[in-house]
This record gives structure tokens, sequence and C-alpha cells, in this order.
């Protein structure tokens, strides 16, 4: 049976590899390639049109094969496989990075907006976070 830090320095090779080469600043604007290449990808093949896009699972054979790619900073082609397989690779990076897109130190504040009954008072809360506490890239993918 494998130990618990070892899955864990497995998982996060494709965050270390993106640290090490770009460094993961959160007041930068450059997007991490495999986000800006599966989005790209995915808006190219209208996969928006797919039902349950990040729903089903993708290939699993087929993203691990796609992380290693990644993690190797070999040049990956998105072109064979099919959206739920692309869907995956960008929600497995999502779910494995170290922090989450919205911090912990947003957590309760996101959460205070979710509770007024009246949408545009929550639009309202969640833009005051959002111009607030975060720093979003400008590039464009």
């Amino acid at each position: 049976m494998k130990s618990r830090s070892l899955d864990s320095k497995r998982r996060h090779k494709l965050f270390r590899l993106f640290h090490k080469t770009k460094g993961l600043d959160r007041n930068s604007p450059n997007v991490p390639k495999i986000v800006s290449q599966t989005i790209k990808h995915l808006i190219e093949v209208k996969a928006y049109n797919e039902e349950g896009l990040f729903r089903v699972s993708g290939n699993q054979c087929a993203i691990a094969t796609l992380k290693k790619r990644f993690d190797q900073g070999k040049t990956v082609s998105l072109k064979e496989h099919n959206p739920h397989t692309v869907a995956g690779v960008l929600k497995l990076w999502l779910r494995e990075l170290p922090e989450p897109l919205f911090t912990y130190e947003l957590y309760i504040p996101f959460l205070e907006s979710s509770k007024s009954r009246i949408l545009q008072e929550k639009i309202d809360c969640i833009k005051s976070v959002s111009y607030t506490h975060l720093t979003l890239p400008t590039k464009r993918i």
C-alpha cells in the first residue's frame, strides 16, 4: 500500500513544474498553459454543447497520460481526445491545486454573500468581495 505522503508528492508534480518554470503568482496576468490549452480546445470543439461536460468522466487512462505529458513539459495535443477527457484533465488540475482558486481566506466572505434572499444583494456582495480581495488575470485565454 502506498504511503499518503508519497501520493501527495506525485499528485502535485504538475504544479511543482509550473511553479519552477514560471512561478505561481496570483498577481500575474499569465494563465497556466494547461488551463489555457484545455479551455481553448473545449471552445474550439464547441464542447459547451456536450451534455454533462464537467459531470461525465473522461477516459481515466487518457487523463493520466495527458497529465504525465503536461508534467514532463512535453507538447500536448488534445485534438484526438473527446471533450470529457479534456475537461477531466482541467478538473484534475483544479482539484489538485495546493490552494483553491477561491482561497480559504475568501471562503467566509463568499458564504456570507449567499445568505441574502435578494439576488441583487448577492451579486453586489460577491462583486464587493471580488473587487476587494482578488487580483484576476487580465490576459485573455
